[in-house]
């Protein structure tokens, strides 16, 4: 059934606690004028002369909505968590005390992390030294914040209430760089207690817990070709790109993103489209926050985090962007060489610049802790596990390397970007976090199609080699930091990295796949970029591209605009070929519909009759398909059963996790042939299925499991954010106040699928022949205020686009005539 997004009248609007007053003026008594209009799900839509006041406005609309969100981002990036998040310990007994105790002790010793890494030290003595007008424009964005703080409407959200906070320090101009900087930490910081794991494995003598064999790279998925003459970089190509030397990239906590971009030339149109579809976990709100800004030279609509005033993921009348989570490598570890109180670099003993800092916590006595700066970084020594006793580590990152760089700057410039060249060239401040970035757009003034690209986003150091026993391990283990040698060169620039920019094919996807392939050359070092292959999820856009543009001219919008609703799985479609080939063999048999299988090759069978059955309703994984029971575990079960502990055969012929699951099932899909490798594997995945599915209680015919299986709820934490994911230990306390959290019925919740919608996302198809005729979906909850109708207004919606309806995206437009503006502030910028 389809619900409808409802319309809330202008009074309802202006009740909102802690939202927007219908007219609002600020004391000052001249300045320009701003306008914060809000559309029907509470989406603020800035409007002003100067970029400056709208970044005023944007700011003060933020602290409207999402106080709470940023502030506790930048506590986090303040190490001031456990000052007020510490749980009570006094009156706890039992496993209750020991939940309490192990958690406060987690947010101590991150707090004690990121102050040690000095991100508030940094942020501080950056935020005015970037480059054009980004300093202005971020005092101006944290004036728009404190003028809401100051405002006769400003109250604390019931997050604050459940937090037991009471206030709210003024906002920062460099707050903005830490609330960017807390989000890149999340998608690839510096993984430096891996990179000791590895060196002590290294160091026991078991060859670095790596396999014994050359595993393959599925050099078809990257999304950067090998140049054709070879060289790199390859004088006037389109192509730069380079080696990262080791054989798996840093994994990443969740990846379930995906994007697209096609070319004007494979669409009815004539002009290219974005396509965006960002994955982050279901919390409410959102860690995303979508705005639009207009002024004079800018004309931006996307999502954020609230808190900064940049657009992660934005369109305006000639560019656009869509991102999803990179592998890009943007820190490293050195061992010092203590001696006495100092360390030895190049023969020369050096002293640390030292401080102390207090960690305050509530409910608890206070910590002190010493800061220790040695030339190649903050020493992270105290906040590492295992370290033997008497070695010393540096951390060396990419904030800390360039002082008057950051992404905040890239991101103002792309927003005001007017062509692919400007875009290009904003994209050199880039540092974290990192990305794959998909451009589409049509240069002003250019009656052509457009153009389309891919860039690998991130600071990349230059690096030395690092091999230890005759093994590339550069990025994996720490660097020797007796000798300046070993240190960073530089932070490259853009043509450094990979892109591509109008391939042949007419269009681009991203399913935070690889890359690039094995030929990118080793001039660099050590980036990160390898990967294995294709995720799941760009396997299924590679093939459903196929069906759509492989004997096709020219398609409409409206068919790449399907992609969103697609459920299916081909990882599963090839499975269930590889098991009838099995079948036409002899090499596996379908019991009778009543019997359960006994053997291996048998319980295979009746996976394979259950996946007959699938494949004629349609073949999408969704829950509410009998067979549920089955598709919604097979992408897990398949990368558990391609690693080398669980079937080194396939490991080595193959790789592992997705990569080497996609390679297998495309090799054989080119092919026909099933390997004894790839038979193994098969047989073992589905007889796991078949009995996964008994397990569910599910009879033994597939014919008659239940023909409608209602999806199960699916639950949204209040305010969990990533403070359960990066800082705590304790599952209990993911939810900061469980009387707050809501759920809904998703019906396509398999995070293998384009259209998993048990995540949140901003979905979006943007058309460049008619910017305004974009549709969106906004992530939940504009406002955290649990009273507001803005919540959770947009979970009907979000409930039609799991049921696969292609009008349940939201219009989105960036011409002010068409929205429909259900209440306007105006306040006053006077800097």
């Amino acid at each position: 059934m389809k619900r409808i997004l409802t319309l809330l009248p202008l009074a309802l609007l202006a009740c909102e606690r802690g939202a927007e007053d219908t007219a609002t003026t600020l004391d000052h008594v001249t300045g320009e004028s701003v306008t914060i209009a809000r559309d029907e799900t509470g989406t603020p839509h800035i409007y002003a002369r100067s970029t400056a006041a709208a970044m005023y406005g944007l700011g003060y609309a933020q602290a409207q909505d999402r106080l709470f969100q940023m502030n506790y981002r930048r506590l986090a990036m303040q190490g001031r968590l456990a000052e007020h998040f510490a749980e009570d310990e006094s009156q706890a007994t039992g496993a209750d005390l020991n939940q309490r105790r192990a958690f406060n002790q987690d947010l101590i010793a991150k707090d004690s992390l990121v102050r040690r890494i000095g991100y508030d030290r940094i942020a501080q003595a950056k935020w005015n030294r970037l480059p054009g007008d980004t300093p202005r424009l971020l005092k101006a964005f944290a004036d728009g914040v404190n003028a809401y703080l100051a405002s006769s409407s400003f109250t604390l959200s019931d997050a604050f209430t459940s937090a037991g906070i009471t206030s709210v320090d003024p906002w920062r101009p460099e707050d903005a760089l830490l609330v960017w900087d807390f989000v890149g930490r999340a998608f690839g910081g510096p993984n430096i207690q891996s990179e000791i794991n590895k060196l002590l494995d290294c160091e026991d003598g078991n060859g670095c817990s790596l396999p014994p064999c050359d595993r393959p790279i599925d050099e078809s998925a990257a999304v950067v070709p090998q140049p054709e003459d070879g060289e790199w970089p390859p004088p006037g190509s389109i192509y730069a790109c380079h080696q990262p030397g080791t054989e798996i990239r840093p994994e990443i906590e969740f990846k379930a993103s995906h994007g697209w971009v096609v070319h004007g030339s494979r669409l009815t149109t004539g002009k290219s489209a974005l396509f965006t579809d960002p994955k982050l976990p279901l919390n409410g709100p959102s860690p995303l926050y979508q705005s639009h800004v207009h002024t004079q030279e800018m004309n931006a609509r996307g999502v954020g985090f609230a808190g900064a005033p940049g657009f992660i993921i934005f369109w305006n009348e000639y560019v656009g962007q869509t991102v999803t989570a990179g592998g890009g490598d943007i820190g490293d570890l050195f061992e010092l060489s203590p001696r006495g109180t100092g360390y030895v670099v190049d023969g020369q003993t050096l002293t640390y610049d030292t401080h102390t800092e207090t960690i305050a916590v509530r409910f608890g006595a206070p910590v002190t802790i010493t800061i220790r700066e040695s030339v190649f970084g903050p020493v992270v020594t105290e906040s590492l596990a295992n370290v033997p006793a008497g070695r010393e580590f540096a951390v060396r990152h990419v904030e800390h390397f360039e002082p008057d760089r950051h992404t905040m700057v890239a991101v103002l410039n792309m927003m005001r970007a007017t062509s692919l060249a400007e875009y290009r060239a904003a994209l050199n401040e880039w540092m974290s976090p990192t990305v794959n970035a998909l451009y589409a757009g049509v240069d002003r003034g250019d009656t052509g199609p457009g153009h389309i690209a891919y860039h690998a986003l991130f600071g990349m150091p230059e690096r030395v080699r690092n091999v230890v026993q005759g093994l590339d391990l550069t990025g994996r283990i720490p660097f020797d930091g007796s000798t300046r040698a070993n240190d960073w060169r530089s932070i490259r620039g853009l043509d450094w990295h990979p892109f591509v920019i109008d391939p042949p094919e007419g269009y681009l996807f991203s399913g935070n796949h690889l890359p690039v392939g094995s030929w990118y050359d080793d001039v660099v070092g050590y980036t990160g970029l390898a990967g294995n292959g294709d995720s799941l999820r760009s396997l299924r856009l590679r093939y459903l591209f196929d069906r759509a543009l492989g004997t096709s001219a020219a398609v409409t919008p409206r068919t790449i605009h399907a992609f969103h609703f697609d459920a299916g799985g081909t990882h599963v479609e090839l499975l269930a070929d590889v098991l009838e080939a099995l079948l036409a063999s002899g090499t596996i048999s379908i019991p009778a519909a009543n019997d359960f299988g006994v053997t291996r090759n048998e319980m295979a069978g009746k996976t394979l009759a259950a996946l007959r059955l699938w494949l004629a309703s349609g073949a999408q994984i969704e829950n509410s398909n009998p067979w549920f029971p089955i598709t919604r575990r097979a992408g897990p079960r398949m990368i558990q059963q391609s690693r080398y502990g669980a079937n080194p055969e396939f490991s080595c012929t193959y790789n592992e996790a997705a990569g080497g699951v996609a390679f297998a099932l495309k090799t054989f899909d080119r092919t026909g042939q099933v390997t004894p490798e790839l038979q193994q594997f098969a047989i073992t995945v589905a007889a796991l299925l078949w009995n996964d599915a008994r397990g569910d209680g599910v009879v033994a015919d597939p014919s008659q499991w239940p023909s409608v299986v209602p999806p199960p709820p699916t639950p949204i934490q209040f305010q969990a954010n990533w403070s359960c994911l990066d800082y705590t230990t304790n599952a209990n306390f993911c939810s900061l106040d469980t009387q707050y959290d809501t759920s809904v019925r998703l019906d396509r919740n398999n995070t293998n699928t384009i259209a998993s919608v048990n995540v949140t996302s901003y979905t979006a198809s943007i058309d460049f022949s008619d910017v305004d005729a974009a549709e969106a979906i906004a992530p939940p909850g504009v406002s955290e205020h649990v009273t507001s109708p803005h919540f959770a207004d947009v979970l009907p919606a979000l409930e039609n686009v799991a049921e696969g309806d292609l009008d349940a995206l939201l219009p989105a437009p960036l011409t002010r005539a068409l929205v429909t503006e259900m209440s306007v502030q105006t306040l006053r910028y006077a800097p």
